[in-house]
């Protein structure tokens, strides 16, 4: 999980720093930079976050063999992997920031051919 972890927190600096960037011509490549660097990160997390799910999977699977209903094997594994819920949301979350920036570059790219 140290991956993970790190991952998250690069994910979360690289959202700080789009956050600090004007909406200038000349960030640009500023904005191109950050969004490399979000885009890389998520494809990461989406792997990391599809191995968690099916081990995940497989316990719930493992579980309803030995007799518990889906339900109740599936409230059990959502606490023992809480990161599946935490990772869908930021990884949902960062996409927006994401498409935000292209929109940002198309913008600016925009501004400069119109200047």
């Amino acid at each position: 999980m140290e991956e993970l972890e790190k991952s998250l927190i690069y994910l979360e600096e690289q959202v700080k720093r789009y956050h600090h960037t004007s909406l200038k011509v000349y960030e640009g490549e500023a904005l191109n930079d950050i969004l490399k660097r979000i885009t890389a990160t998520l494809f990461y997390l989406s792997g990391q976050k599809s191995d968690i799910h099916e081990i995940y999977t497989q316990e719930v699977n493992a579980l309803v063999l030995e007799g518990k209903s889906v339900a109740s094997a599936t409230s059990l594994m959502d606490e023992k992997y809480p990161q599946i819920y935490m990772l869908r949301n930021r990884i949902k979350q960062a996409e927006r920031v994401a498409d935000a920036i292209r929109t940002n570059i198309s913008w600016l790219k925009d501004e400069k051919q119109n200047s």
